[in-house]
């Protein structure tokens, strides 16, 4: 389709491997549009998914690694259950920025309570801290975004269900600009808003009400 929008002669491309020049830029400009508009946002709902994974015994600390392809933590999102237990004994666990959280959790003999956590923090390393420090096996679970995908295959798709041309018109406002066509850039860059604005108003968080204020 970009090919097409943008009068490039000929047919295909019939890869997006190993592509070259005209085809080649066709190729990379599409990869590179899909990549900038899962950057737009890092809460797009279409980069939402769960996550669980088991507390250690005297363990504060959980790294990244813990879950595949984290970008960000859904920090409203922390549930946790004794793994004996089972689900009817999951709870909410509340969120404290992690300023707060180090100043008056980990400092003196705070930081060495143990028990069933009932808060954590996420620590500039990404880091979740659980407080108190697990003294049974818990379960925690929650959501996270992920990063966004690549497309690079002939069989990758995009992540998010519809609104497809906007990837397209991102990629031709690239082409048009490489080939200084200020007719095609204009034209393109009003069909993308367009697609760009149908896509943030279906995959954008909902609107929620805020805390009281008193």
């Amino acid at each position: 389709m970009v090919r097409q929008e943008a009068g490039i002669a000929g047919s295909g491309p019939t890869t997006t491997i190993g592509q070259s020049g005209e085809l080649g830029r066709v190729v990379s400009y599409v990869a590179q549009a899909y990549q900038e508009i899962q950057d737009r946002r890092a809460d797009w709902e279409f980069l939402r998914n769960n996550f669980s994974f088991m507390l250690t015994i005297g363990q504060a600390y959980y790294p990244i690694s813990t879950v595949t392809n984290l970008a960000e933590w859904k920090r409203d999102s922390f549930r946790l259950y004794l793994a004996s237990a089972g689900l009817s004994d999951e709870r909410w666990i509340r969120f404290v920025p992690w300023q707060d959280f180090r100043d008056s959790r980990l400092r003196g003999s705070a930081q060495l309570l143990t028990g069933r956590p009932i808060e954590f923090s996420i620590d500039p390393q990404k880091r979740v801290v659980t407080y108190p420090i697990p003294d049974q096996a818990y379960t925690i679970d929650g959501e996270y975004f992920a990063y966004p995908a690549v497309m690079a295959l002939d069989t990758d798709v995009p992540i998010f269900d519809r609104f497809h041309m906007a990837i397209v018109y991102n990629a031709l406002m690239r082409y048009a600009a490489y080939i200084a066509d200020p007719t095609t850039y204009a034209r393109a860059q009003h069909d993308y808003r367009i697609q760009i604005g149908k896509l943030e108003r279906t995959w954008q968080p909902e609107m929620t009400l805020g805390e009281p204020l008193a």
